[in-house]
């Protein structure tokens, strides 16, 4: 046997010996049903952004963007002088936006004045078209205005999960009697003739 081959036989053992550790890993790994394959996609769970108005099963968790929510909350501050958003757990007890039913607004601030509750509201989802925004249920005065969604809301919607997020909202004010039971906002839209309702099932209020 010659000096090259006997050289070339004793990498060979070492480098055997050396690979048996990892070797026996990796097949142990193959073995081991709950261990998920290389190669694979991560288990992603679903979300859905927190403006989204597609229907969706309450397990599925809604996101709120941080840039977004910190728009928000300097919008509280400018537009409406509220120092806090409103937030409401949801089923799974996590504190989110206030939402109403259909996700067409977000109730900003709620806050009991004598016999009134001043509500502090963003329109998100405004159809295209949309001329007239009512507001019903017990509504006795109303205040809005348009403002246009800034580039890196919109962006930072997108990065989240919503492909076409909205160009304006619409930001308002409304003063609802108070009632014994529960306070309820209705919103109407109006576009391309047709009516969009939504509502605020329960509006809650807090004491001032």
């Amino acid at each position: 046997m010659t000096r090259e081959r006997r050289a070339n036989l004793i990498f060979l053992a070492i480098f055997l010996v050396a690979s048996l550790p990892g070797l026996f890993l990796l097949l142990r790994k193959k073995a081991d049903a709950t261990i998920r394959p290389m190669g694979s996609p991560e288990n992603v769970r679903p979300h859905l952004v927190f403006i989204d108005p597609v229907d969706a099963p309450e397990g599925i968790p809604r996101m709120a963007p941080a840039l977004t929510m910190a728009w928000v909350r300097d919008l509280a501050r400018s537009q409406f002088g509220a120092d806090r958003v409103l937030s409401r757990a949801d089923a799974g007890g996590k504190p989110g936006p206030v939402m109403s039913d259909r996700r067409l607004a977000q109730l900003i601030d709620a806050r009991v004045e004598g016999d009134r509750i001043r509500c502090a509201l963003i329109v998100w989802n405004l159809p295209r078209g949309a001329r007239d925004v009512r507001f019903g249920g017990a509504t006795v005065e109303a205040s809005t205005s348009l403002i246009a969604l800034p580039a890196a809301v919109k962006q930072d919607l997108q990065l989240s999960g919503l492909p076409a997020p909205p160009q304006q909202v619409l930001a308002g004010t409304v003063l609802l009697d108070r009632a014994p039971n529960r306070q309820k906002l209705l919103i109407e839209v109006i576009a391309d003739g047709e009516p969009l309702r939504d509502e605020f099932s329960d509006v809650p209020a807090a004491v001032e």
